[in-house]
């Protein structure tokens, strides 16, 4: 009987050993990136107490350019010349300004250089804005989508026990936290389209942790980024049980018909306002709601009549990058797009949001009924629902990550289609 020779271990080339710890960095830097206001403030509490709160910012910094240079050799592949010259093109317009028009320049000091070191929750600065956007130009689902599940998980885990914790203590949360909200947004969809994705019961209870926590926090356009996500992902997500899918479906048109042409909304509205109330958290959007004024908000409207009219002055040419600051004494536009009719005038702002849409659009088309589809239909629905109510797209990394991400997509089933055509 002749001896079995003994497997040699497959050797690994110096090459292959840089690649794969590369990409694993990478991989870190794409999980700094997600729990950045969701576990780092962690951190700022803990260093508070010794008094390093002040250097938690830089530390962060530090960290994710450290991350980025150890995974370059895998970034390198990703990104290309045309990300480099939106990059400059950007930080070209900032100075642009800052020489041109003098009275833009405290508005940029402030929000894009004064707190590049400061606490995450107050550093969204254009040179964050860009690292954020090189993150998402590299990104890769397959790689990475394990590691952000796993990072949605801790990041709603530990702020449900920092909320169960504070009433336990009897601190005050009936209040509302519309950064708290936006900032666990994230994890919480990824939680919800990870349920979709797996389609197992259990998956959805964490998922349903994330909802319970965005609505204690009292913020109707968190609530709504969900809702149009949800049915989205209901309609538009390719479902690995068919059946699953035309239940949910009919489930949805029920409970809408149920909503809508029965009394029972008020009841079931009002029965969750006192769920709340017992539990000691925000009832703010139900009181809305049995207000009949969930969907008004007089402060956002007397902003945009004032953007609105300051746009038809300057029809043309608009004010510039941060023209709605100037416009507002400080305050921003609180919707996209009267914040780029306002920057750079009606006719090339309508062309930069038609790029944008495009670009999204298409990423979504060219990514339907893949794992991806579901992480870039998060990313949109999320920004673009913060973008249009509460937040600036100029200094919103989540923005900017979108961009990347899509970019990224686009390219990666190009590379695909271009592989199959090649192999037959």
């Amino acid at each position: 009987m002749e001896n079995k020779k003994a497997v040699e271990p497959k050797k690994i080339s110096v090459e292959q050993r840089f690649d794969i710890s590369s990409k694993y960095m990478y991989r870190l830097l794409v999980m700094l990136v997600w729990i950045r206001v969701t576990l780092w403030p962690y951190v700022e509490v803990v260093t508070h107490g010794f008094g390093f709160d002040s250097l938690t910012g830089f530390v962060y910094m530090l960290i994710f350019l450290m991350l980025m240079f150890f995974a370059m050799p895998y970034i390198i592949t990703k990104i290309r010349a045309g990300d480099l010259l939106f990059i400059l093109a950007c930080f070209a317009v900032i100075l642009l300004t800052i020489v041109a028009i003098p009275e833009h320049r405290e508005y940029i000091r402030v929000e894009n250089f004064s707190n590049i070191l400061a606490s995450v929750n107050r550093n969204n600065s254009i040179v964050l804005c860009m690292l954020v956007y090189v993150v998402g130009v590299s990104y890769s689902h397959d790689l990475c989508k394990r590691d952000i599940y796993r990072c949605s998980l801790v990041s709603v885990g530990v702020n449900f026990l920092y909320v169960a914790y504070s009433l336990l203590l009897g601190r005050d949360l009936t209040g509302y936290s519309m950064s708290a909200a936006y900032n666990i947004l994230p994890c919480a969809m990824y939680l919800i389209y990870w349920a979709y994705r797996e389609g197992k019961f259990r998956n959805w209870l964490p998922a349903l942790v994330g909802v319970f926590l965005v609505l204690a926090y009292g913020t109707r356009g968190p609530i709504l980024a969900i809702i149009i996500f949800f049915v989205l992902m209901m309609f538009l997500y390719k479902f690995k049980n068919v059946v699953l899918k035309a239940m949910g479906i009919l489930g949805i048109v029920v409970v809408s018909f149920f909503f809508t042409f029965s009394g029972v909304t008020a009841n079931f509205v009002l029965l969750l306002q006192n769920m709340f109330k017992k539990i000691g958290v925000s009832t703010r959007i139900f009181d809305f709601w049995a207000e009949g004024v969930l969907t008004s908000d007089r402060g956002r409207e007397a902003i945009a009549n004032k953007v609105w009219e300051a746009i038809l002055k300057k029809p043309f040419t608009g004010y510039g990058y941060f023209g709605d600051r100037n416009v507002l004494n400080g305050g921003f536009a609180h919707n996209l797009f009267l914040e780029v009719w306002c920057e750079f005038g009606l006719a090339l702002g309508t062309i930069l949001l038609g790029l944008l849409f495009w670009v999204v659009i298409r990423a979504l088309i060219r990514t339907r009924g893949t794992d991806a589809f579901g992480f870039l239909l998060l990313l949109a629905c999320m920004v673009f629902t913060e973008l249009m109510f509460s937040g600036s797209y100029a200094v919103e990394p989540n923005f900017f990550l979108m961009i990347g991400v899509s970019l990224s997509l686009i390219r990666t089933s190009i590379k695909e289609r271009e592989l199959e055509l090649k192999n037959g």
